[in-house]
């Protein structure tokens, strides 16, 4: 049936499913509320957020870096719009949120798709194009419906992740397009200009790509061939002519790189000052990095006990088991393919694309450090083409008379997406309100310590629906655990004031 429809005509209607299959498992964030997790001061308590725009508010969006620890000046500018447009109503956040997530799952398809189609052309044996198309369209679909994703599009915080992977992934495919187009004409230059600009507007929503220019340059080596694997080869003018058109893309990381790292160092005291090497040494921020470079690994592939909040890293051994076993890991298959980089050019740029689109989630410069599932949006595109790459190779292979085989590989595709899909439309309940939020956090939490400072929040929350008793026994608990911290103590005794005054009131 799909040898039947041209190629134009399957990709819309892969895009068209693409599109229905997301929206069908996150329609149901239009429904949730604003979460008191970092919502509160993003957006419901931000005070530099006004009807409509004036210079006032876009110099502080452009120049301001203390009210958060990142520079951010396209989210703001955004939520200022949807705060223009329907003041505190969260539809409409959760309608943006769900809005960028589809554009960027159609983004990914047109990528991989694109990347299947080079990675055919170098194959010599050519595949159905169609094919190509199917497999780009269900690595694509696969990303988009996987639980980890449910974090950026049921927080309407995570908002910024979104917006700033679009711009990324518009950067990327006018990169790729650029580069396969011969000659030197207006539309290659203009290709060119909007991967440029596509960059910095990421930047400039969320600085969480950093490092794309040298993702760029792995790009180029493989598989569009523009570098040699060696650095030996890198000598002659058409190389250099590849490192030059990196300029503007290094500049601009360089650029917001330092006013981030500004942001960072003069925080305000909210976030307090980055951890000094007394606090946090050398082997504690290494053993940190290996456990990031390997945790987005196993947590994609074992997508369970998903929460907003993980203590693995707020006091830790780094020469504990976990921190070992993912330095090791890291290390080796680092080492294996290094050595085999000219045998494996694929996974070798697969690899090091992943350790480098992560320097930004590492967490170098903070302690305790809280390893989220939003940090996975963006190195997760890159895992996505290997994943349509081998479906593509393995159908290949089951042509003609292994028609069965096909259909089972297809069924099990399809069992994959339904799990996921179950897994996340349970765990978008999760982010419903800060009620639900909080509840499960406790409830994943256990016993661990930190939990006091999720059941302060839940009795602030609940104090301030005037459900005393039920705040009053949540603040009572999180003194109980952490009897040193001062603040649930005081939140109890304004609980309890307000709580006689209300009764108060009601007796007269």
């Amino acid at each position: 049936m799909i040898s039947a429809i041209s190629k134009r005509y399957l990709e819309l209607i892969l895009i068209f499913l693409i599109i229905f299959a997301v929206t069908v498992v996150f329609m149901r964030t239009l429904d949730s509320d604003f979460v008191r997790w970092d919502d509160g001061t993003n957006i419901t308590q931000n005070p530099f957020l006004t009807h409509g725009i004036s210079i006032q508010n876009l110099a502080w969006m452009f120049s301001d870096t203390s009210y958060m620890r990142r520079w951010v000046p396209l989210s703001w500018l955004v939520w200022n719009a949807d705060f223009t447009i329907s003041g505190l109503n969260p539809r409409l956040f959760h309608f943006n949120n769900l809005f960028i997530h589809i554009a960027n799952t159609v983004l990914v398809f047109l990528i991989i798709r694109r990347l299947l189609f080079v990675l055919d052309d170098l194959a010599g044996v050519r595949k159905p194009k169609r094919l190509l198309v199917v497999c780009a369209a269900i690595g694509a679909l696969l990303w988009a419906i996987h639980p980890l994703r449910v974090e950026v599009v049921a927080w309407v915080s995570g908002y910024m992740y979104g917006q700033a992977l679009f711009f990324l992934l518009i950067s990327a495919l006018s990169y790729l397009y650029y580069v396969a187009m011969p000659g030197a004409n207006g539309k290659k230059k203009m290709l060119y200009g909007v991967s440029v600009a596509a960059f910095a507007a990421s930047l400039l929503t969320y600085p969480i790509a950093l490092a794309f220019p040298i993702v760029l340059v792995i790009l180029d080596i493989y598989p569009l061939l523009r570098l040699g694997v060696s650095w030996k080869n890198w000598k002659n003018a058409e190389t250099q002519n590849v490192f030059v058109e990196k300029i503007p893309f290094f500049a601009i990381a360089i650029s917001v790189f330092a006013v981030t790292l500004r942001a960072r160092i003069h925080a305000g005291a909210f976030w307090g000052r980055p951890p000094s090497l007394e606090t946090f040494g050398v082997t504690d921020r290494i053993a940190q990095a290996f456990y990031m470079w390997a945790r987005f690994l196993w947590k994609t592939l074992w997508p369970m006990n998903l929460s907003p909040v993980y203590t693995a890293l707020v006091t830790f051994n780094p020469l504990g088991f976990p921190f070992a076993l993912s330095a090791l890991a890291v290390i080796v298959v680092t080492i294996v393919l290094w050595l085999k980089r000219f045998q494996y050019k694929g996974i070798f740029a697969v690899w090091f694309a992943h350790l480098v689109i992560l320097i930004p989630f590492l967490g170098l410069t903070e302690h305790p450090y809280y390893p989220s599932d939003r940090y996975s949006y963006v190195v997760s595109v890159i895992w996505a083409v290997p994943l349509a790459a081998a479906l593509s190779m393995i159908w290949s292979w089951w042509g003609g008379s292994a028609r069965v085989l096909r259909a089972l590989g297809l069924f099990g595709v399809l069992c994959l997406a339904a799990w996921w899909s179950i897994l996340s439309f349970q765990q978008i309940y999760v982010w419903k309100n800060s009620e639900t939020l909080f509840r499960y956090m406790i409830t994943e939490l256990g016993d661990n310590p930190y939990r006091s400072d999720i059941l302060w929040r839940l009795g602030v929350f609940l104090a301030d629906n005037g459900r005393y008793e039920e705040a009053i026994k949540n603040l009572s608990l999180a003194v109980k655990i952490n009897p040193r911290n001062p603040l649930p103590r005081v939140l109890l005794q304004l609980v309890l004031k307000k709580s006689e005054q209300d009764r108060q009131i009601h007796v007269k």
